[in-house]
């Protein structure tokens, strides 16, 4: 919210690093409540030497969120688009991070470069907002 997320995200891994299982757990019902999606979802299933935990693999409610789902129902049922398919393809982009920014300037949660939402939104003669709009 102070437009420190990289160094905010920087300074969570670091402090998750050294925590023990239980303490980490905890960190990410933390910042799953607060609607941290993304690093709750990075900090689950491996050690800090980055081995797969088989025993937080299966917290797959964290792993896999499915956060706004009202809201995530209702624009794809708008949009003529599977539920189900949004979600996914949320989830794989950018972890439900609205705030997401690709290398390649791909932005928000579904990761659209300005460029082809233009593109797209021109051709369905769809008013498009320029590229702060696929933060909305």
């Amino acid at each position: 919210r102070l437009g420190r997320g990289v160094w905010a995200s920087s300074e969570w891994n670091t402090a998750i690093a050294g925590l023990d299982d239980t303490r980490r757990q905890l960190a990410v019902q933390a910042a799953q409540a607060v609607g941290w999606f993304d690093r709750a979802v990075f900090a689950l299933g491996k050690t800090p030497s980055g081995q797969a935990r088989p025993d937080e693999l299966r917290l797959y409610t964290l792993r896999f969120p499915l956060h706004h789902d009202a809201t995530l129902r209702r624009e794809a049922e708008r949009n003529r688009l599977d539920p189900a398919w949004v979600a996914a393809e949320i989830r794989a982009e950018s972890v439900f991070n609205p705030d997401a920014r690709s290398p390649a300037n791909a932005l928000g949660l579904m990761q659209v470069l300005p460029s082809t939402a233009a593109q797209v939104a021109r051709r369905n003669g769809i008013a498009y907002g320029g590229a702060a709009s696929l933060y909305d």
